[in-house]
């Protein structure tokens, strides 16, 4: 948007027509007919982190969460009222790797190295709201913490079928929702024997039993169940 709007301006300044810079849309279309989406009144920003990028998993970025157009990544943007352009990760986990020590220090050290572009578009007291999937979870967390001690606040955090959940321990997010496909077998590979299964000091945890074949289940929040998702998650914001 922002390259549209300056797109514009120098047309402007160069005495060419709004019509010759923008041919394809009317004069009378304010943001392109799309103020909601165009604008971002509230200073706030969606970060995705993806999780692991194998076993038949989608690439990394957009694609993971199946576009950046995608009713999920939508359904994200609106249940935060954010409509800023969203950030994407693309990390490429090692197989098993721990939450405690190698993910959240990965994560801590990436958004340390891609500060710039985390924080591009944004204002001091603008915030962050995060969504993570199975081994990105632990990774936010990192992202979080680096974020907050450069004075960053993130209001809210969704784990979704988070890795080694118990392990995801410290909490930077002023909201932290916890959801999990309870029939997940990929998820039960990283949970306790014995011991607590959940993310601690979760805010809330939405707990979903998945109709898909077993090797959909564990990205079913996020191809099949999002829309259910998200009505709770916003149901929940709204208390």
């Amino acid at each position: 948007m922002k390259q549209k709007l300056l797109s514009f301006a120098i047309a402007i300044i160069c005495g060419s027509s709004i019509a010759n810079a923008w041919p394809w849309m009317s004069p009378y279309a304010y943001c392109n007919g799309n103020p909601v989406c165009a604008i971002d009144p509230d200073g706030r920003k969606v970060v995705f982190v993806n999780g692991y990028l194998g076993f038949g998993s989608p690439k990394g970025g957009s694609t993971y969460w199946n576009g950046d157009k995608s009713s999920f990544v939508r359904n994200a943007q609106s249940t935060f009222q954010d409509y800023a352009t969203p950030y994407f990760t693309n990390y490429d986990f090692k197989y098993l790797q721990s939450a405690n020590v190698s993910r959240d220090l990965q994560g801590y050290q990436y958004a340390k190295q891609h500060y710039k572009a985390l924080t591009k578009g944004m204002k001091p007291g603008d915030k962050f709201n995060f969504v993570s999937h199975s081994m990105g979870g632990a990774f936010s967390e990192g992202m979080i913490r680096y974020m907050a001690e450069q004075g960053w606040e993130t209001e809210n955090a969704v784990y979704l079928n988070a890795w080694e959940p118990a392990e995801i321990k410290s909490k930077e997010e002023k909201t932290r929702i916890d959801a999990t496909c309870t029939n997940d077998p990929v998820q039960w590979m990283s949970k306790p024997v014995f011991g607590e299964p959940d993310i601690p000091s979760a805010d809330d945890k939405i707990r979903i039993t998945s109709e898909e074949s077993i090797q959909y289940i564990h990205r079913d929040l996020i191809d099949g169940n999002g829309s259910i998702l998200w009505k709770l998650i916003e149901k929940y914001l709204k208390k």
